[in-house]
């Protein structure tokens, strides 16, 4: 909510104290009946402010928003999985010159962030090098805000089972028995757990 206008330092003025006023009384009957929205109402609710960020920045801003949990439960999502994105890209490299037009042109047109959103979205489907990709989601994000190259996905404990069965595989691809490196692998993924194979070693995962 927000008020604005001259500062009231005379009578001339009174009607916008009034303005003021109404606007002070309002806002205190909507936190009364629980409909006024604050960042610490979000929190308590479990909600990130930048969710709410991803949802603010899915409307123009000279269209009307209505305000409803779903909305915020998808923004919520759409973070996430950008978020998730963006981190298995690995490495930043160079961000792609039509990625950056594209998405520049939006954010130059009256600040259009939904179709902005678009090219993001658009991006990640993209056939092109994974560093660039990232390069380009990582500069998109200048702009947008969401703080994409801090996060990292919560650190979880893999069982000292599940990498002993990940030692034994990558000493069985060494020794050229790959018949018994998928026999291995089909006991990781039996364990609710799935490995890659990547140039710096195996990476082991929780399946989704």
């Amino acid at each position: 909510m927000y008020a604005c206008g001259p500062t009231v330092y005379n009578y001339a003025h009174i009607g916008n104290l009034r303005t003021y006023v109404f606007e002070d009384v309002l806002r205190r009957v909507l936190e009364f009946n629980g409909s006024f929205l604050t960042i610490d109402g979000l929190l308590e609710r479990d909600y990130e402010p930048l969710a709410y960020r991803m949802f603010l920045l899915g409307a123009h801003y000279r269209c009307p928003l209505t305000f409803v949990w779903d909305a915020l439960d998808a923004a919520t999502v759409a973070l996430q999985r950008l978020r998730t994105t963006t981190h298995d890209l690995g490495s930043a490299g160079d961000p792609d010159p039509a990625s950056i037009e594209a998405f520049t042109a939006c954010v130059n047109d009256d600040l259009n962030m939904p179709r902005a959103l678009a090219v993001v979205w658009d991006l990640a489907q993209k056939k092109l090098p994974d560093d660039v990709k990232k390069g380009t989601l990582l500069a998109m994000d200048r702009v947008l805000g969401l703080d994409l190259a801090a996060w990292a996905p919560a650190r979880e404990e893999t069982p000292q089972q599940v990498m002993e069965l990940v030692r034994l595989r990558s000493s069985a691809r060494q020794a050229g028995d790959y018949a018994r490196a998928d026999d291995i692998r089909a006991q990781i993924t039996a364990a609710g757990f799935e490995v890659e194979d990547l140039a710096e070693g195996p990476r082991v995962k929780r399946k989704k």
